[in-house]
């Protein structure tokens, strides 16, 4: 048929960050969290941290399961 598009495949979705909340950060130790590229968010005093990945990072599975690994190891 004249003026069809060729077939093509979309990319999954991926991971644009991790947010863990306050308890997961007291859970860890703030120290771990942050040294583990976490930004904290929220409450200064009771922080969540966030965990960005970035837009269209093709490595962001990748760097998603290295994060949780680096946490449950904390």
């Amino acid at each position: 048929m004249a003026g069809t598009p060729a077939p093509s495949t979309t990319p999954g979705p991926s991971p644009l960050g991790l947010a863990v909340g306050p308890a997961g950060v007291a859970e860890i130790g703030r120290a771990p969290a942050a040294r583990s590229g976490g930004r904290p968010i929220g409450d200064p005093g009771e922080p969540g941290m966030w965990y960005p990945f970035g837009d269209d990072d093709p490595d962001a599975w990748i760097r998603f399961g290295d994060l949780l690994r680096r946490l449950q190891g904390s």
